[in-house]
């Protein structure tokens, strides 16, 4: 499915490109995009910031950055409010690097290497640049900490084809870097002028989100108190210089296939202790003149459904995934639920209050928690008001049309403060409209699955699009809301 990441307006000047490129920095940690990938964003921003205000015969003002993700890729579009630069399509596919070394007139190259697709589009309302950046395969990041740059550069050359690489010559600076960042492995020289590898290991092991991380050591001697305090320390493994590869690949795989092993005894113990927490019981029911029904699976999952009745009588139903999977999932999406539950204890039902509150938190926090989040408001008059901040957009059927619903909020916890939307609904009697999270909507229906929904009956529509996703291994929940038929009196 397509979600919503960020959209937000700069001033484009030479001097705001470098803003411009710490903003994206920034919002990219907080996403735990791969580097590579802010790298590419940052350096298409430069040179086609830079492009625009040289060739464009009114240069833009200001550009407008909207982010995207999918399962399989990154998209991106920058609108800007310069005249037509109508050339700028046929340069950019003509463009290539000079055949000598050069330092100029390689920008329109540069930026063409960065994506595999684009469309350039213009209007009265400005031009549009669209492309699309593909994930790169996940692989393990791995923390080196060696004193020695050449060692480091040793290690860095054994193993960034297979592995993500973060490095530092100091253990203080990877101590700083794993305040706010996280990896699968530690591989750390023992013997280091500020801090040894032994007391490094002893500092991680105080940060509670680190303290099962797995280290591997490397040490130019394994003499007997070197090999004891090792073990004292439960160090998972280590290596005697001089290292070569094959020894060291497989010794990286073992530690990790061993630390997942206990990751998983782990989840799946601590699992059966927070599932009631987020358990949604009711499945289908009566709100003023409406109809509800509720799908979720596995209901000790990352998403999570709470519904709140307010003291003058509206309902609020809040639908929430929080991104990411497994036991830090299921365990976040616990503690936000009991955020939520405190926020109506203390007698605030406003949904834009909600979800302000909701952001300021979840922006606050040590570490980076991003939620996607949406509240459903039902009033006495059976009027529907949705809050959207990045779930899949809604999908509205009835007997002859439907569509999606695309207004929406900012992604929780990616700034400071949101811009808070909505749209209404007034539904018709053959109409229903269907809130889901990703599990359900991985991907817009097309045509003719929609029309094969609208041919059915409003009050199965929601069972159909339940069954027809149980083949989707993720979490799911489904909430589809329809006008009830009226009470008979006796």
């Amino acid at each position: 499915m397509n979600y919503p990441l960020y959209q937000q307006q700069f001033k484009l000047t030479i001097n705001e490109l470098k803003q411009i490129r710490n903003w994206i920095n920034d919002k990219h940690q907080r996403l735990s995009f791969c580097p590579t990938i802010t790298q590419k964003l940052q350096l298409i921003i430069s040179e086609y910031g830079t492009n625009l205000l040289n060739h464009q015969a009114v240069p833009a003002s200001h550009i407008q950055l909207i982010g995207h993700q999918t399962a399989n890729e990154y998209q991106f579009t920058i609108l800007d409010n310069g005249s037509h630069w109508l050339a700028f399509e046929e340069q950019l596919n003509q463009a290539q690097f000079p055949k000598q070394p050069s330092t100029n007139h390689m920008g329109l190259a540069l930026l063409k290497s960065m994506f595999d697709n684009y469309q350039y589009t213009l209007s009265e309302q400005g031009n549009n640049f669209s492309f699309s950046i593909d994930k790169d395969q996940e692989k393990p990041r791995l923390l080196l900490i060696d004193d020695s740059s050449s060692q480091l550069t040793y290690l860095a050359s054994l193993l960034q084809e297979d592995y993500q690489i973060t490095m530092f010559s100091s253990s203080t600076e990877g101590l700083d870097w794993l305040k706010d960042h996280s990896c699968e492995l530690v591989i750390t020289d023992i013997h280091m002028p500020e801090m040894d590898g032994f007391h490094f290991r002893q500092h991680v092991a105080k940060q509670p989100r680190h303290s099962l991380l797995p280290f591997i050591f490397l040490t130019g001697d394994l003499n007997r108190s070197t090999q004891s305090a090792a073990s004292q320390l439960e160090i998972d493994d280590y290596l005697k210089k001089p290292i070569d590869k094959e020894t060291l690949f497989s010794v990286i795989e073992r530690v990790l296939k061993r630390h997942r092993r206990l990751q998983s005894h782990l989840e799946h113990a601590l699992s059966q202790h927070i599932s009631p927490q987020v358990r949604q019981e009711n499945d289908h029911r009566r709100s003023h003149n409406l109809q509800i029904e509720y799908h979720q699976d596995p209901p000790d999952s990352g998403d999570f459904l709470l519904t709140h009745y307010c003291q003058d009588e509206r309902e609020l139903i809040v639908v929430g995934d929080h991104m990411g999977s497994g036991l830090i999932a299921r365990t976040n999406g616990s503690g936000w639920i009991s955020f939520i539950r405190g926020l109506f204890c203390a007698g605030i039902e406003s949904p834009q209050q909600l979800l302000t509150l909701l952001n300021q938190e979840i922006y606050q926090t040590s570490h980076s928690q991003l939620i996607c989040l949406m509240i459903i408001e039902i009033q006495q008059n059976s009027q529907i008001t949705i809050y959207n901040s990045a779930m899949p957009a809604p999908l509205l059927v009835g007997l002859e049309h439907s569509e999606y619903q695309q207004e929406h909020i900012s992604l929780l916890g990616l700034n400071e403060q949101i811009t808070i939307e909505c749209k209404h609904y007034d539904l018709l009697s053959e109409q229903s409209l269907h809130i889901a999270s990703d599990g359900i909507f991985e991907q817009k229906l097309s045509q003719q699955q929609q029309k094969q929904i609208q041919s059915k009956d409003k009050t199965i529509r929601g069972a159909y699009l339940w069954e027809s996703s149980l083949h989707i291994e993720d979490d799911k929940t489904l909430v589809t809301i329809y006008l009830a038929e009226p009470i008979s009196e006796l």
